[in-house]
């Protein structure tokens, strides 16, 4: 039994549509971050033909920028963070 080649695999396979990916590292960002990501949401979300996925990636902050990334997340569609 033969393998197909990755050329014929790839012109079998379903088109993907692309996923724009932006990481927005944080650091202690409590007082911008709420308004900052729900602008960049808005503007990705009216401007761009394909999903976007915007992930919150906290370094270690020490106020309330974790609890703001989570609620974020909650309520924003294609919305995430990590620590």
């Amino acid at each position: 039994m033969t393998r197909p080649s990755l050329e014929a695999a790839l012109v079998d396979a379903v088109p993907i549509a692309p996923v724009l990916d932006i990481a927005v590292p944080v650091f202690n960002e409590e007082a911008e971050l709420e308004a900052s990501v729900r602008h960049l949401h808005t503007y990705l979300a009216d401007s761009l033909p394909y999903t976007a996925r915007i992930t919150i990636v906290d370094n270690a902050s020490t106020d309330g920028t974790v609890l703001i990334a989570h609620r974020l997340a909650a309520e924003l569609d294609g919305c995430r963070w990590c620590i």
